[in-house]
């Protein structure tokens, strides 16, 4: 018998995908940009038709009158030791003023005048948002000139130490706790110092409490041992590679450090407790030597 399989099946009916539906967008954002559109719109047509002076001035009140355009949003971003309000005091923009009235450039320059802002931006975000990005300075030691003041990370001393302000960080004096007299060059040297004791495991930064500039460049005076270390104004990182090595092998061996000298050409000399003998370090060799 033939079989009837399937012969009385209902018919299949699609059904149509209803179509996705487009996002809604905010009614402030369409009415703004509608009223930018008309002014634009308008400022064109003047100038063809040479009544410009008129619907240039309606273009601008229209503008810098509206509702859409007042400020609802203050972002600050970048800043950590800078309180936002104190940010916002700088800049002297607040909300409800209308955005195209803000003189971006003035706003940044008064901001960059606080002294631990080193660099700022401010920009609009239309229609009703004004952004403000700073860029803190990095205070890397305390220099005494004319009192202690507080040297960032280019070599720019920038501002008095005061209650509040970091101190855990190397005094920078001159010889006998005189002002430190510096250039360019004393002071790329210092902050060369600061950044490898800051990665160093012998004498991390913490580990020296004074640098001292001199003619013969800088002295390091160190909280525990060694307590002094000569670094002279030249070679620094390898100088510094220098101290690392004799360093740990004084440790391996036991011996306390109370000084080190590396203004030597190919070497260091160690001044140790267990005196008169100093070590001299040449290259990865350490040998003692009866002092003279």
């Amino acid at each position: 018998m033939p079989s009837v399989k399937g012969k009385h099946r209902k018919p299949r009916v699609r059904q149509a995908r209803p179509k996705p539906r487009k996002p809604l967008r905010a009614k402030s954002s369409r009415s703004w940009r509608k009223i930018v559109g008309l002014i634009v719109f308008v400022a064109a047509a003047a100038a063809v038709g040479g009544t410009g002076g008129i619907l240039v001035r309606w273009a601008y009140t229209s503008l810098t009158h509206s509702e859409s355009f007042a400020i609802r949003e203050i972002e600050v971003m970048g800043n950590r030791r800078v309180k936002r309000g104190e940010i916002l005091r700088y800049s002297r923009v607040k909300k409800g003023h209308n955005i195209f009235t803000i003189d971006l450039d003035r706003a940044a320059h008064d901001v960059q005048t606080h002294p631990w802002i080193r660099g700022v931006t401010v920009k609009r975000n239309f229609p009703d948002k004004i952004v403000i990005h700073v860029v803190e300075r990095v205070a890397m030691a305390i220099i005494r000139k004319e009192g202690l003041r507080l040297m960032g990370s280019e070599g720019e001393v920038f501002k008095a130490l005061e209650p509040g302000d970091p101190t855990d960080m190397p005094v920078i004096t001159g010889p006998g706790g005189s002002d430190a007299a510096l250039d360019l060059n004393m002071a790329n040297s210092i902050l060369r110092v600061i950044d490898l004791a800051r990665a160093s495991g012998m004498m991390p930064d913490e580990s020296i409490s004074e640098i001292v500039v001199s003619a013969s460049g800088l002295k390091l005076i160190g909280v525990d041992e060694p307590h002094y270390v000569e670094m002279g104004d030249k070679d620094i990182e390898r100088r510094w590679l220098m101290l690392e090595i004799v360093l740990a092998e004084a440790r391996r061996s036991g011996a306390e450090v109370i000084g080190v000298d590396l203004r030597y050409r190919d070497g260091a000399a160690l001044k140790l407790k267990a005196a008169p003998k100093t070590l001299v370090a040449d290259g990865r060799r350490v040998k003692e030597k009866e002092a003279d």
